[in-house]
């Protein structure tokens, strides 16, 4: 029987065989009792529906982590469906939530009940293992309360040099890569994510951890491994259900180890530094800070952190990840929404030169139009716009469902939810023309607008930025109880994202020297299709040609 068997595969040496054998067999035992496990208890309520799903494998036949956050079919499909869904695969099973109510529930009322997922902490813990995604409990509440303080407004306001310095880095490396090989041919053609890629490395590592990586100066040795470390945990937590990097070192693992070893050493070697020869007074960044802390006021370092550095490095790595990822993918987006709408560029640009070109804080929080381009770009491409959660307690989820029944789903302890900002984002209940990028949307008194927890005071407009050349739909102030909870791109509650104002602000900063220093239009390859790697990313780059104003 086993000879007949083989004669049935393809022509490998014999002995390959008595491997892969075993291997599929094991897969396909695995992948019955996945199709048996987490099953809604009988008597339970279990109204959320699903598209197709194939037996044992579930959703898997599609790229859920890719195609989840695309616009067009599949968005479609899960708003059809309803603002709760379930999604099928190997190793999860999973209720994905839409609804404004639910989230509030998931995110601020109930939070404690909605966990971090154990399996997204687990691959991920390397670089976000601190703030990101510790589990609720004295130690979250030790660190948040410790290193909230870093990140307020007052202290983020002294991070402005770090940020500037690094903006003329960015000017730098573009007048450099910006010029025509002939005085009669047009500019090259520039990738602006791979730009702001190791723009944000740079200006990210400096308020970190002090380190200047000088990746737009040409190192791009610390950017590269970030980017494998993350793509590779990413392709994990895709697969975790093998776990196959305990007990096979691909040459994919063993790069991946290689790199993490180089930045957790990038930290490592800054701390040692700082213990041996001191801090100096004039340093910012958080790491010099931390140790100022635990060498004058002990007692007000988080208990778990006082003696053991692999804490305090997988807590800066955090702020690494949350501060590069995050920030590189909001300003590909507003760059690649800028290249495709010249008329938004005009308008904002408008509103720039009403200020001086020493920009500050105060400067871009009174831009009333850029925080609307920004807030437009949040929505249409959240950095993150599917996190997971796992039931610390059972629960039912109750909600409107299409047809106006009230839809009830019950899920047990330990199983995993998924909160899609994305999909209440783009939610035509939400947002008029909801895939359409309209920055006006954001004007006081809209839906939208209604949705979002702080507005800054508008400037007086000039002509310019009053007279917008596209249409703003008719838009009457959100009159859903929980209207703030249809725009979470940082989340809401005690777990919303600690380094908010930093990160707009450190986006808005060069958002604005952008638009007043550069014109581009659309390079060779430009295409906006997305690509979920860690972050909402474009597939193939973002491909513009700039020429200095």
């Amino acid at each position: 029987m086993l000879h007949q068997l083989l004669t049935l595969l393809p022509p490998l040496p014999t002995q390959w065989y008595f491997f892969v054998l075993p291997l599929l067999s094991t897969i396909a035992v695995y992948l019955f009792f996945e199709f048996l496990r987490d099953r809604t208890p009988p008597g339970k309520p279990d109204d959320a529906p699903h598209r197709k799903a194939y037996p044992f494998v579930g959703h898997f036949y599609y790229h859920p982590m890719d195609q989840m956050v695309k616009h067009g079919t599949e968005q479609e499909t899960l708003t059809r469906l309803g603002k709760v869904v379930k999604l099928f695969m190997p190793g999860l099973r999973s209720i994905i939530v839409m609804e404004p109510g639910l989230l509030k529930k998931m995110l601020v009322t109930d939070f404690k009940a909605f966990e971090r997922s154990k399996p997204l902490s687990q691959i991920f813990d390397p670089i976000a293992g601190g703030l990101a995604l510790m589990p609720n409990g004295d130690q979250w509440r030790e660190a948040r309360h410790f290193f909230g303080p870093f990140f307020h407004t007052a202290v983020v306001k002294g991070y402005s040099e770090i940020i500037r310095s690094g903006i003329q880095n960015l000017h730098t490396y573009l007048e450099t890569h910006s010029k025509p090989s002939t005085p009669s041919s047009k500019p090259p053609t520039l990738d602006l994510q791979h730009t702001f890629d190791s723009l944000n490395f740079d200006i990210i590592a400096r308020l970190i951890c002090g380190v200047s990586p000088n990746s737009l100066q040409g190192s791009q040795t610390l950017v590269e491994a970030w980017c494998q470390v993350a793509d590779h945990l990413m392709w994990r937590f895709i697969v975790k259900f093998s776990h196959y990097w305990e007990f096979i070192k691909t040459p994919a693992v063993r790069r991946y180890e290689k790199n993490m070893a180089m930045l957790e050493e990038m930290v490592i070697k800054r701390l040692r530094e700082y213990e041996r020869e001191g801090v100096d007074e004039g340093d910012r960044c958080v790491l010099a800070e931390f140790v100022r802390r635990r060498e004058k006021d002990l007692e007000s370092v988080p208990s778990f952190m006082r003696y053991d550095d692999r804490e305090v490095v997988k807590h800066l790595m955090t702020f690494l990840f949350a501060g590069r990822d995050t920030t590189s993918s909001l300003l590909t987006w507003v760059c690649a929404y800028l290249t495709i709408r010249p008329d938004v560029v005009e308008k904002l640009r408008a509103e720039v030169e009403q200020f001086p070109k020493d920009l500050t804080y105060e400067d871009l929080d009174k831009m009333r139009y850029l925080d609307w381009v920004v807030k437009e770009t949040l929505r249409i491409k959240p950095p993150l716009p599917v996190l997971f959660r796992e039931l610390t307690e059972d629960r039912v989820l109750e909600w409107e469902m299409p047809d106006g029944r009230v839809g009830r789903q019950f899920i047990g302890k330990g199983q995993n939810v998924m909160w899609n900002s994305l999909g209440v984002h783009t939610h035509p209940d939400h947002y008029p023309q909801p895939l359409e990028f309209i920055p006006e949307r954001w004007a006081k008194g809209s839906a939208a607008a209604s949705s979002s927890p702080t507005t800054p005071s508008p400037i007086t407009p000039s002509p310019t930025t009053t007279s917008p050349t596209l249409t703003t739909p008719t838009d009457k102030p959100s009159t859903h109880p929980d209207a703030q909870f249809t725009f979470i791109p940082f989340g809401a509650g005690p777990r919303r994202c600690v380094g908010e104002k930093l990160g707009l602000f450190q986006a808005k900063f060069v958002i604005a020297e952008m638009v007043r220093n550069w014109k581009w239009e659309m390079g060779e390859g430009f295409d906006m299709e997305i690509e979920h790697t860690v972050t909402m990313r474009a597939r193939r780059g973002i491909r513009v040609r700039l020429e200095r104003r």
